[in-house]
C-alpha cells in the first residue's frame, strides 16, 4: 500500500467517525483512532507498541502514531506520540 492510499483511507475513516460523533470529543483539535497493535522501533532503536493514530496539529492535518513505551526497570508503561516508526516483524499480520 502506498503512503497516499493509507492517508486517504485514514482520512475517510476519521471523517466518518467525526460525522457520527455527538459528544464533540472527536471534533476537537485531537482525536484517537485505535488500530491493531504492533511492535515497532523508533528512530533511536527503542522498542515500542503502536496502538493508534492521532493528529498533531489543531487542524488534524498531520497524522502521528500513538505508542506505548515500557521502561526497562519496574514495568512502567507510558504513551507517547511518534511521527515515524519501523515495524519489527515485517508485514502487518
Amino acid at each position: 500500500m502506498e503512503p497516499e492510499q493509507f492517508e486517504e483511507i485514514m482520512r475517510s475513516v476519521l471523517s466518518e467517525k467525526m460525522a457520527e460523533d455527538e459528544t464533540g470529543l472527536v471534533n476537537g483539535p485531537r482525536f484517537f483512532l485505535p488500530i491493531k497493535a504492533f511492535r515497532a522501533k523508533d528512530s533511536d532503536g527503542r522498542e515500542l507498541e503502536v496502538v493508534g493514530v492521532t493528529a498533531t496539529e489543531d487542524d488534524n492535518e498531520n497524522l502521528s502514531f500513538v505508542v506505548l513505551v515500557e521502561l526497562d526497570a519496574g514495568g512502567e508503561i507510558y504513551p507517547i506520540i511518534e511521527s515515524s516508526v519501523w515495524r519489527i516483524k515485517g508485514k502487518a499480520e
